[in-house]
C-alpha cells in the first residue's frame, strides 16, 4: 500500500482485502474485454455497503480522481473504460 496521505485517507475507510493497489490486481481492472483500450487504475476499491460506495465517491471528488463504477467485469466490451489521467474503480458488488 502506498504511503501517502490520499491513500493513508481510503485506507481509513477500506481494510486492505478490499483496498488493491498491487500490480498484479490492476491487470484484472485496466480494461473490459476490449484491450485496445486499457489504462491502469491506481487502486481498486471493493465496497460492501452504500455508505462505501459513498466514501469511495467523495474521497475521489476530494482529490480530484476519476472513479469508474464496476459490476462483476463479465461484459466482453462497453464495460467500464478507465482515464488515462487516474482512476479508482469502485468494484459494485451486490449492495
Amino acid at each position: 500500500m502506498r504511503s501517502n496521505s490520499k491513500f493513508r485517507e481510503l485506507a481509513s475507510i477500506f481494510p486492505p482485502d478490499r483496498l488493491l493497489d498491487s500490480e498484479g490486481c490492476m491487470v484484472a481492472f485496466q480494461s473490459d474485454g476490449l484491450t485496445a483500450f486499457a489504462e491502469k487504475p491506481i487502486a481498486v476499491v471493493i465496497p460492501e455497503t452504500e455508505e462505501e460506495v459513498i466514501e469511495a465517491v467523495r474521497w475521489c471528488h476530494r482529490h480530484s480522481i476519476l472513479f469508474v463504477a464496476r459490476g462483476s467485469g463479465t461484459s466482453l466490451s462497453g464495460g467500464p473504460c478507465p482515464e488515462p489521467t487516474g482512476f479508482l474503480p469502485v468494484k459494485l458488488l451486490e449492495l
